[in-house]
């Protein structure tokens, strides 16, 4: 039951990021950054950062954006894949049931993502 609590509200947490990312993208680039800085969003966001998509990752709590880092619009980060859940079931062993592997993104210093650009993890 505690498990079903922690999902809900870890639904709802990212339920009102994106609505609030959504009205923070319609009021600007400065509006947008602070909202992603008070919100905590990612799992670090340096100085200087310019964050344009008009959709926020999936998993931003495991991207990294470091100091004078620039993103454009269109960019999409994947944390992860969904092949484990192909693999799983192709078994029916409990023992054989694969977990989600996630990666983290980090983008270092000094760095530009172009638009319509796709970043993986590991």
């Amino acid at each position: 039951m505690a498990m079903d609590k922690m999902l809900k509200k870890g639904l709802n947490r990212k339920r009102k990021l994106k609505i609030g990312y959504f009205v923070a993208c319609l009021l600007g680039a400065k509006y947008k950054w602070n909202f992603l800085r008070k919100n905590k969003v990612f799992a670090y966001l340096g100085d200087n950062v310019l964050f344009q998509p008009n959709m926020l990752p999936n998993d931003p709590q495991y991207i990294k954006l470091h100091e004078n880092v620039q993103v454009a619009t269109g960019v999409t980060f994947f944390n992860h894949d969904v092949i484990n859940t192909v693999f799983s079931k192709m078994h029916t062993a409990e023992k054989d049931v694969l977990a989600t592997h996630i990666e983290c993104i980090e983008v270092m210093e000094n760095c530009f993502i172009g638009g319509n650009s796709t970043i993986v993890g590991g």
